[in-house]
């Protein structure tokens, strides 16, 4: 199914956790990986797993149809980490893009002791299943990945990491950071083209890695942020014997996603050595100095409104509005200020769920602040609230329909409804993704 609102839903996140000295517990090591998986619930509310590895044994994985914080909540955590004691894991947070949500799709998948979970999506499954001879179980282009590790440690006279990626790199088409583990070796890995994420540290005793960098900085402590080492396209990082190794298995050649940039991203984390704040921020600079150019006649004069406020659509439009704000006032040369007009229903429904209405998730999904828009902010700023004019910044138009739900709704609480304006910060979406993200087809993007 599609989800209803503009949410664009991507594929997973990936946790890799071990310990590298033996004063580090083993309890500490699962349970360190179940908070990168907490952390990184942004990625993947469909279904969450782990595979543990204790004394050179690999246990089958274990998962559940729901969100890290319900499927091992804080009070099971304890009898958790008791269980599933580990001297190496991998962990997943789902989000189903090829296949549908059932328990045999949800990750880690494993088979022969070696279990594998990654973040993406594969283009060319149906053929490279065919090609290779491997049997379709479940439908999920996860199970390619496991049968082509498996097959390549099944053969290899000796495991080498590199051999095992460069075979895979060479076969398939998307998207892939892979997270591998058996009973001797952790690998994560980063494909070639850097689509999406991938982060490591090594710190007190243990090795860690995730998809997103903020979910490391949680769980060694913000202090320690500067240890945190970014994958590279085409590296990849392994663990055997308490040893971290590094390497390469195939030149870089980078193609990323800019939804990661300006929507997927937390906040806090950082991509191809950027951060996800300062380049939202940065993007709404842009916007502010583009904008300008939109008020400018014939004869190069603003006409840009004496009176403007900003505000942004929550969450990842609102760093885009505060610099959209503070460019329009150094431009200017007098105060745009940035205002809340909208905030975020954390305790909403999910928005992808397909039984619901679209109003009915976006009635839920916000709530509207008054003072913002019926002109008493304004008026703190010393605005005349009927010649003010109201600037919403969102980060993306992919189907419309939160635009088309708010427009007329903040409206209503405007003395001039006709002052509010719609900004995007990326190009509207005019195409599917076959790169691990759900967009609906051509005909249901609001671009086309």
């Amino acid at each position: 199914h599609v989800p209803l609102d503009d949410s664009l839903q991507h594929e997973c996140g990936v946790s890799g956790v071990a310990r590298l000295e033996d004063r580090v517990s083993p309890h500490d090591v699962t349970r360190a990986g179940l908070q990168l998986s907490y952390n990184q619930r942004n990625r993947g509310p469909h279904a969450t797993g782990a595979m543990t590895v204790r004394h050179r044994r690999a246990r089958e994985p274990v998962k559940a149809l729901l969100p890290p914080q319900e499927w091992v909540p804080a009070s099971k955590q304890a009898a958790f980490c008791a269980e599933q004691e580990a001297d190496m894991a991998i962990f997943h947070n789902r989000y189903a893009t090829t296949g549908g949500n059932t328990l045999e799709r949800a990750q880690p998948l494993s088979m022969h002791g070696r279990g594998v979970c990654f973040n993406g999506n594969i283009t060319n499954y149906n053929q490279l299943m065919a090609q290779l001879g491997l049997e379709q179980r479940i439908g999920s282009d996860t199970e390619l990945l496991l049968g082509m590790v498996d097959s390549y440690a099944d053969e290899a006279v000796v495991f080498e990491p590199e051999a095992m990626l460069q075979q895979m790199d060479a076969l398939l088409d998307g998207c892939w950071n892979m997270g591998y583990l058996d009973s001797e070796r952790l690998i994560v890995s980063r494909d070639h083209h850097g689509f999406r994420p991938m982060h490591t540290v090594e710190h007190d005793g243990m090795f860690l890695a995730s998809s997103e960098s903020f979910a490391l900085k949680r769980v060694i402590g913000q202090e320690n942020h500067h240890k945190i080492r970014e994958l590279q396209p085409g590296e990849y990082a392994m663990v055997q014997n308490q040893k971290v190794t590094y390497g390469n298995f195939a030149p870089a050649t980078p193609h990323g996603c800019f939804f990661e940039l300006i929507y997927f991203l937390y906040i806090a984390s950082r991509l191809d050595g950027q951060h996800a704040y300062k380049i939202r921020y940065e993007t709404g600079r842009q916007m502010a100095r583009e904008e300008l150019l939109r008020w400018t006649d014939s004869d190069n004069r603003s006409t840009f409104p004496e009176f403007a406020v900003v505000f942004g659509v929550p969450r990842s439009g609102e760093p885009m509005a505060q610099g959209f704000a503070n460019e329009l006032t150094a431009l200017l040369g007098h105060l745009v200020p940035y205002i809340t007009a909208l905030v975020r229903n954390d305790n909403s429904d999910r928005s992808f769920l397909h039984d619901q209405d679209p109003c009915d998730v976006l009635r839920s999904k916000f709530d509207v602040i008054e003072p913002a828009l019926n002109g008493e902010i304004a008026e703190l700023h010393g605005m005349d609230p009927d010649r003010t004019h109201y600037f919403g910044v969102d980060d993306s138009l992919v189907r419309g329909n939160t635009t088309r739900y708010l427009m007329p709704l903040l409206g209503m609480f405007m003395r001039k409804p006709q002052r509010l304006h719609a900004r995007y910060g990326s190009p509207p979406v005019r195409y599917p993704c076959f790169k691990g993200i759900a967009t609906p087809t051509v005909t249901e993007l609001a671009a086309t």
